[in-house]
């Protein structure tokens, strides 16, 4: 078709409108025959209005339908001569593969990670163009056919929506690990708890595709303590901007400050260094202090009747020397929709999460 399609431009046909698209250009373009392509061209559609005839086709692709992703885009064949008969092989297309890095959901995709694995569980999807938008909401309201596996929107990072990228899970991947990759909760427990800002979810869910390797600290759900922001009250001078008129002014106020915003702090040699964590639904820096040590200094100026832990539940001195690791509510980005520490942490045992690396403190260079 290529080859006839060359033969007839070369024949003599013209564009007629510097606005308009070649029948070669359609036919790289668009996915339309030959027939589609040349009636276009012959009808001098300009590029604006072919191009919103092509959007309402897109957007006018029947609601029972699944999309799906054409095989040749994942593989490539060639014939080989063998005992005087062609025989089809097939290789995988690695142009159309992706470096990933090591996270939760890879993890739970295979035990064994030493060789690269390809992760056919998992796709990453870029839309940039504009007239495919009518496609990826369609995609991600419906899912995509890949190479006869149904995909479904899983979510999609921050730094994704930037790119026009999201995350496609396998469906039968995710039946079997929705409950691990939620930490147990649904989307029907979080709407009874008041619900959550789509964006915040996403970001939440992303987490389990960020960078993240596992690290035995030895550590236990049951030693770990998640309590209350580290918030004061603190007067000075601001530059308070008015978000009805916009307008800014210098004055004197009282404002809260948290001092361990997204911080935690963990017992000395709990882990190698200063670090970034992972692990069911938990994101922040940690760093070394030994509260233990601290703790038992002032003993005699602390009363348990002050301390509680995220949800407002009275936690015992006993408790805090126990624990190995502290961490603030900030900390845990869904927190609010369990009931308790301990059903947040029955859940964490339940789904075998486990606290996870995702950066850590690296040296200053020294200078040459």
């Amino acid at each position: 078709m290529q080859k006839f399609l060359n033969k007839e431009i070369k024949n003599g046909e013209k564009i007629k409108s510097k606005d308009a698209y070649s029948v070669e250009d359609i036919m790289k373009k668009f996915p339309v025959s030959l027939d589609v392509a040349k009636e276009m061209y012959e009808n001098n559609y300009p590029k604006e209005i072919f191009r919103n005839l092509l959007l309402s086709e897109i957007e006018g692709y029947p609601e029972e339908l699944i999309r799906s992703i054409n095989k040749r885009f994942l593989y490539m064949s060639y014939q080989e001569n063998e005992d005087t008969e062609y025989v089809v092989t097939e290789t995988e297309n690695i142009s159309r593969q992706v470096v990933w890095f090591e996270n939760e959901c890879v993890r739970r995709c295979r035990n064994d990670l030493e060789n690269t694995p390809l992760i056919k569980e998992i796709i990453v999807l870029k839309c940039r163009s504009n007239l495919m938008t009518g496609i990826l909401e369609q995609i991600i309201d419906r899912g995509v056919d890949v190479d006869g596996k149904h995909y479904i929107f899983f979510t999609s990072s921050t730094s994704q929506m930037k790119n026009a990228e999201i995350t496609l899970l396998e469906e039968s991947y995710w039946e079997k690990n929705k409950d691990a990759l939620m930490c147990g909760l649904s989307e029907e427990v979080i709407n009874e708890s008041g619900g959550i800002n789509m964006g915040k979810f996403f970001a939440a869910k992303a987490l389990s595709i960020s960078n993240s390797v596992k690290y035995d600290t030895g550590i236990d759900i049951d030693e770990v303590l998640i309590v209350p922001d580290f918030e004061t009250m603190v007067t000075g001078m601001v530059n308070y901007l008015d978000v009805n008129t916009l307008d800014i002014e210098q004055k004197k106020m009282v404002i809260p400050i948290q001092h361990m915003d997204g911080a935690g702090i963990f017992i000395p040699g709990t882990f190698p260094c200063s670090c970034q964590i992972r692990g069911g639904w938990i994101k922040g820096a940690i760093f070394p202090f030994d509260f233990h040590r601290f703790i038992r200094k002032y003993r005699h100026k602390i009363s348990d009747k002050h301390l509680t832990d995220a949800w407002g539940n009275p936690v015992t001195i006993e408790e805090f020397l126990n624990a190995k690791l502290i961490l603030t509510d900030s900390q845990l980005k869904m927190r609010k929709y369990y009931k308790s520490m301990d059903e947040y942490r029955q859940h964490f045992r339940n789904t075998n999460q486990s606290i996870t690396i995702n950066n850590y403190s690296h040296s200053p260079k020294k200078d040459s």
